[in-house]
């Protein structure tokens, strides 16, 4: 759950920088 907040916060600051959190989560 609190992954997801971290990400949604990622994606308002810089989707660019969520899509590189993303993978390296992944």
């Amino acid at each position: 759950m609190v992954l997801t907040l971290i990400v949604y916060l990622l994606l308002g600051l810089n989707v660019e920088s969520c899509s590189i959190l993303g993978l390296e989560i992944i």
